[in-house]
């Protein structure tokens, strides 16, 4: 699925900026690219890239958080090109781009709200669609675990911290005494840091083990 809104902004009078548009793409779930085209009537030989500051907010939110930083490229002169790919935060959501190109110089058109890096010069805010990613592990997945413990004998509980930052299980507050258990956890973890370091057990790994 591919959906694409095209925006083509207003500009001030003062502005060096002769035309812009803004395209929104959702190309899947976690994935929405952005990307943002700037005509201006400075056509300097050679412009250096300059920083983008990509700031996204569910709709019906007021804070908005940095989802990526990227850099321009000139397509031609006097076009200017960027574009982000980030998670969205919601389904629908707002955008908001700071940049400051070095044709741009010398202008304050930014509104200075809060989002946008101090010195920004250009400023664009507006409206999209994304599908955001599903959380890791899965609602599925974890309702699978919950049933499968759920018919085992003892007293058993567990609990997961999903990608979303939200906390689920079966019966998550319960309390146990691990005792002995947590140096195997602690084993494992060493091992597994070895391993990703493609490091073999030395005789040290072996004493502090």
């Amino acid at each position: 699925m591919l959906a694409l809104l095209l925006t083509t902004l207003s500009i001030s009078p003062i502005s060096p900026v002769t035309s812009a548009a803004v395209g929104v793409h959702d190309l899947g779930p976690g994935h929405t690219r952005i990307a943002v085209r700037l005509e201006h009537a400075v056509q300097a030989r050679r412009v250096a890239p300059s920083q983008v500051s990509w700031f996204v907010r569910p709709r019906g939110k007021y804070a908005f958080a940095l989802a990526a930083v990227t850099s321009t490229r000139e397509l031609s002169p006097g076009l200017t090109y960027a574009s982000a790919i980030f998670d969205p935060p919601a389904r629908r959501f707002v955008y908001r781009i700071c940049l400051s190109p070095s044709w741009a110089r010398g202008t304050r058109l930014s509104k200075g709200r809060h989002g946008c890096p101090r010195g920004t010069t250009l400023e664009y805010e507006g409206k999209g669609r994304g599908r955001p990613a599903e959380p890791y592990p899965s609602a599925d997945a974890i309702a699978a675990a919950s049933s499968f413990l759920a018919s085992r004998a003892g007293r058993t509980s567990f609990a997961v911290v999903d990608s979303t930052g939200r906390l689920s299980g079966l019966n998550v507050r319960e309390h146990f005494e691990t005792a002995s258990v947590v140096k195997v956890m602690f084993l494992v973890a060493y091992l597994q840091m070895l391993s990703a370091h493609r490091r073999d057990l030395s005789s040290a790994d072996n004493a502090l083990l």
